[in-house]
């Protein structure tokens, strides 16, 4: 049953299914994907351990699964379970559930149910998954003693330190006949997989992940986490089985966007802002299909129903049914719903005009379409504005392209939350932070010059290859933003140093430095870390050159902030590594010499310094470029390229704001140009990290403005017993070094209250 789309694992006839299986009905490439991994019979065990026994005396028939591996191998079952199946726990640990198809009728097993799970199971590789819908199947299965059944069963992901796992709840019926008991069993399992979720919270210890990462044979890096401002987020509560959401829940995608165009409807968690021209929300088209439903758009919409009344009420089919909501965008329409409940989409029959009132746009449209006037593609910006009067704006690329007065003005008072509908074309959408319509988040950015996404890489790569060709010291640059962290630019000294030249190394992970060396699993989850965040990371390594011979290798690492994302407000930085050979210069430990960590520091600043002015002369190159094609649209009337532009400095009172209502036949017109949003920040500076839990600060930052008198002191304190009272003292103050504070402040008041009774006493003699 959990069977992952990559296993190899061989089955019987009757229970393959792999020839009906498509992964590209997800629309999503490998390089989303995290790799499998392989789990031997010991770390399931160990898994078992860890989070697998929590579910042990769960009262429902559980089992607990590992999606990053191939066959997703069970890690935990239940007694129910147990009781349910025939089978022991000890007989199901590392084996994946299909042993319930064993010798089961061909003709009882339900393919297009295994082929739903297949493509869940694929997608929850995902990079930067958040969570997803649970889905139910009925099957026909055996148990140990040949008595088969029918098998309706729920399956939900559970997302343990950033780990996949699949829970599987079970339940045993008489007959698939009775629809009503079957919704109501199916509700009661999504309902219990919602308890796990939160009964697994603990999750795994940092300890056990490390150790089963380390049996892995190949190692991969996941890009870095999307740091997205703000608190918009969509709600994870009850959702629908072809719903995703990644990123922090600030992106929904469409599972199985080819073959389903809809059933993926989201609500914002939080109500939408109030402002003076009413309630405003938009996304960015993060995933458009070339083919298929190409004629739809998504729908966005606000509702009066809170995320706790639609999971009373259920999600409905399409946006446009859900109660108490404002629709605009599929087919270039909008729509109103003013009842509580949602309309029953699942009837197969057409909404009346007391049910949803439909208002259409006005024809004719673009080249004679019938439907939507313009093909969307991915980086488009779809926002929607509902004034206080109930005038409907929809909004393209930061132009109003339909406005239509619903008659429903909004209610005083009352809350409203965004709704989207993840349907038609587009299968990928991100919620973006803006609370009002305006060209994006600029800031103080205005003046920069702008380029767009799809150049950005080739001019940051093009700047940090000319700042690194100068340098006569070893560095290193990597992009973070991409899976397994390649390099993009190695100076002539790292060459020199390990060996390998810029063409062998230059969009390779930097581990192959690490082929055949040591590294204990805090110092590899440290590097990670500083991988992911930008943290400053400061360790010696044992690497080894391409001859093969070994060096101890002194790195500095972390984050360099060199641009901004004005649409999402996300910062853009890249991994600067400064390196050494210090073998037979360093002591014991982590012991280098002062004058290495010093040059260093200086050479860390200077890198900085120069890949600004590269960035800055990169950039400039680019506006100048697009400076030109505007003189050549002003006289030749040609058309600006959409890549490059620079935005001119804003008037006084000028906020950037998007002009409503649409201006009139611009739908008959050609499709609003897509703007760039990528801005070069008026100084490169070092990502910053929250150092309140950092016990590994390199020496070379400034500690002035982040150490306090108890955090030296502890440092301090921590490094007397060693040479004073043993070791064994000196490893327990170190452990429970972080208490410093607190004791220090309880002496300091015992002190106090001693030396004041003792001159009260003093003056009562007196």
């Amino acid at each position: 049953l959990f069977r992952s789309p990559e296993s190899n694992a061989s089955t019987s006839a009757n229970a393959s299914g792999d020839d009906f299986f498509n992964p590209e009905a997800d629309a999503v490439t490998q390089e989303r994907l995290q790799p499998v991994r392989q789990l031997s019979i010991n770390s399931a065990r160990l898994l078992y351990r860890e989070v697998g026994f929590l579910i042990d005396n769960f009262p429902k028939p559980v089992v607990l699964a590992d999606a990053l591996v191939p066959d997703c191998p069970i890690v935990g079952a239940s007694e129910s379970f147990s009781v349910l199946s025939g089978y022991t726990r000890e007989e199901v640990l590392g084996k994946n559930c299909r042993f319930l198809l064993k010798d089961a009728p061909g003709c009882c097993i339900s393919r297009s149910g295994r082929k739903n799970l297949r493509s869940m199971i694929r997608l929850c590789r995902l990079i930067g998954l958040s969570t997803m819908g649970s889905t139910s199947c009925c099957q026909t299965n055996r148990k140990r003693d040949g008595e088969t059944f029918v098998n309706m069963f729920a399956v939900g992901l559970v997302m343990l330190n950033d780990h996949p796992f699949l829970v599987g709840v079970q339940s045993e019926i008489p007959d698939m006949g009775n629809r009503e008991e079957m919704s109501q069993i199916k509700q009661d399992q999504h309902a219990l997989i919602e308890q796990i979720r939160i009964l697994l919270q603990p999750g795994i210890a940092k300890s056990s992940a490390a150790a089963l990462w380390s049996e892995s044979k190949d190692d991969f890096l996941p890009p870095r986490a999307r740091n997205l401002p703000g608190a918009h987020a969509f709600s994870s509560r009850a959702l629908t089985e072809r719903v995703i959401l990644l990123n922090d829940r600030r992106t929904v995608m469409r599972r199985e966007p080819t073959e389903i165009p809809n059933g993926c409807v989201v609500i914002g968690e939080r109500p939408l802002k109030r402002t003076r021209q009413g309630l405003f929300f938009a996304v960015r088209l993060e995933g458009v299909l070339r083919e298929g439903w190409n004629t739809s758009w998504p729908t966005l919409g606000i509702t009066q129903l809170s995320p706790d009344e639609m999971v009373a009420h259920g999600y409905p089919l399409r946006a446009e049914f859900c109660g108490k909501s404002i629709c605009i965008g599929g087919d270039f329409h909008a729509w109103r719903r003013d009842k509580q409940d949602h309309f029953n989409g699942n009837s197969f029959r057409k909404p009346g005009a007391d049910e949803v009132s439909v208002f259409d746009a006005p024809f004719p449209r673009w080249q004679g379409r019938e439907t939507t006037p313009w093909d969307l593609g991915e980086g488009d910006v779809m926002g929607m504005l509902v004034t206080p009067q109930g005038v409907v704006h929809l909004m393209l690329n930061y132009q109003t392209v339909l406005s239509i007065n619903t008659g429903r003005p909004l209610q005083s008072g009352a809350d409203y939350h965004a709704l989207v509908d993840c349907q038609g074309q587009a299968y990928e959408l991100m919620l973006l932070p803006y609370d009002l319509p305006v060209v994006g988040c600029m800031d103080q950015l205005e003046v920069q010059p702008l380029i767009s996404h799809r150049v950005v890489d080739y001019a940051a790569r093009t700047a940090a290859s000319r700042a690194v060709s100068s340098c006569t010291f070893s560095v290193s640059i990597a992009d973070p933003s991409q899976p397994d962290m390649p390099l993009v630019a190695v100076s002539k000294a790292f060459e020199e140093m390990t060996g390998y030249s810029c063409e062998e190394i230059v969009g390779l992970n930097c581990r192959f430095l690490n082929h055949d060396c040591e590294m204990n699993n805090h110092l590899r989850y440290e590097l990670r870390r500083c991988c992911r965040t930008g943290r400053p990371f400061t360790g010696l390594l044992q690497n080894r050159r391409k001859s093969g011979e070994l060096f101890v290798n002194l790195l500095d690492l972390r984050g360099l902030t060199v641009a901004k994302d004005a649409e999402t407000g996300e910062d853009i930085w890249y991994l600067v590594g400064i390196q050494s050979d210090v073998t037979g210069v360093a002591g014991h430990g982590d012991d280098v010499p002062a004058e290495i960590k010093e040059a260093h520091a200086n050479e860390l600043q200077a890198l900085a310094v120069h890949l600004r002015e590269q960035l800055q002369q990169e950039f400039s190159r680019l506006a100048l470029a697009a400076t030109h094609a505007m003189v050549q649209e002003d006289d030749g009337n040609q058309k600006l390229p959409c890549d490059l532009k620079t935005r001119p400095r804003p008037k006084d009172g000028d906020t950037n704001s998007v002009s409503v209502p649409a201006a009139p036949g611009i739908e008959r017109g050609p499709k609003p140009e897509l703007q760039p949003m990528i801005a070069l920040i008026p100084e490169s500076s070092w990502v910053k990290w929250d150092a309140e839990d950092d016990n590994s600060e390199p020496e070379q930052v400034d500690k002035k403005s982040k150490s306090t008198w108890w955090g030296s002191s502890s440092r301090a304190v921590a490094t007397i017993p060693g040479r004073v009272l043993g070791p064994s003292s000196s490893s327990f103050l170190q452990n429970y070094s972080s208490y410093m504070p607190m004791l220090a402040a309880f002496v300091f008041g015992l002190g106090s209250a001693m030396l004041c009774q003792f001159y009260g006493q003093q003056r009562k003699n007196a």
